[in-house]
């Protein structure tokens, strides 16, 4: 089931909350921003993975790019705690979906191409068994639910309709339930 509702998909009831990202490994701003302010293992871990592969030089100072990256997915394990725990009892992911080579607001950022290729991974994954650590091979998880902000609508100049029609032919089918979260 694909729903939209009114609301945070950080106080979201799904298993995992997937989010667009860039493949510049910068996490500073919008839904990216506050889920590395909420979980900064989480922007340590996508940094990490963006430092581990080959990169060529970015378009914008200072930056740079790694292209192997784009259309993937990273899951990131999560460990709720007390209050945080009771807000979202259910989280045990966030899937970092690389959705756009770098970032701007100058022109569309997203490729539509790349967030078909990242939530079918993420889907294929989710159903298939995520390990979320590494040191304990034989712990895997089967989410059954995926939370989500509008990805690449925002900040990267998306189409809002044509990325939603891609998410409904990618999770069609699927025993998935994603509830997609406008605010």
């Amino acid at each position: 089931m694909i729903r939209e509702i009114r609301g945070n998909a950080l106080q979201t009831e799904a298993m995992v909350i997937g989010h667009g990202t860039n493949c510049i490994g910068a996490m500073g701003k919008g839904f990216a921003e506050a889920i590395a302010e909420t979980w900064p293992h989480v922007k340590r871990e996508f940094k990490c993975l963006h430092s581990s592969v080959p990169t060529i030089r970015g378009t914008r100072p200072n930056t740079s790019v790694a292209p192997s990256l784009l259309g993937t997915v990273q899951f990131v394990g999560v460990t709720e705690v007390g209050l945080r725990r009771r807000l979202r009892p259910n989280l045990a992911a966030i899937a970092n979906l690389f959705i756009q080579l770098e970032v701007g607001t100058d022109r569309r950022r997203v490729e539509y191409d790349a967030v078909r290729s990242s939530l079918t991974s993420s889907r294929d994954q989710m159903l298939a068994g995520i390990i979320l650590d590494s040191r304990r091979p034989d712990e895997v998880i089967h989410p059954t639910s995926l939370a989500l902000p509008r990805i690449g609508a925002g900040l990267s100049g998306g189409d809002w309709p044509t990325i939603r029609a891609i998410i409904d032919e990618v999770f069609r089918a699927s025993p998935i339930d994603v509830t997609i979260y406008v605010q």
